[in-house]
């Protein structure tokens, strides 16, 4: 997988909603080929652990329909 632009962890972390959370952002490969892993990774917080954790969603499958 690619680099990503940016480190996770220094990332914004916006405190206006109700609980802290970090804004998603795409995660792809450097050359965009929609064969290869896409990811959206966020960061929402967690009431046991009492911080914000990351979560990662894997795009597969066809996006685009001909």
């Amino acid at each position: 997988m690619a680099k990503k632009s940016e480190d996770f962890n220094v990332r914004n972390t916006h405190t206006t909603a109700k609980y802290p959370y970090k804004d998603p952002f795409l995660s792809k490969p450097e050359d965009n080929d929609l064969s290869k892993q896409w990811v959206v990774e966020y960061g929402i917080w967690s009431i046991k652990k009492q911080r914000v954790v990351r979560k990662r969603v894997v795009l597969s499958g066809n996006s685009i329909n001909c």
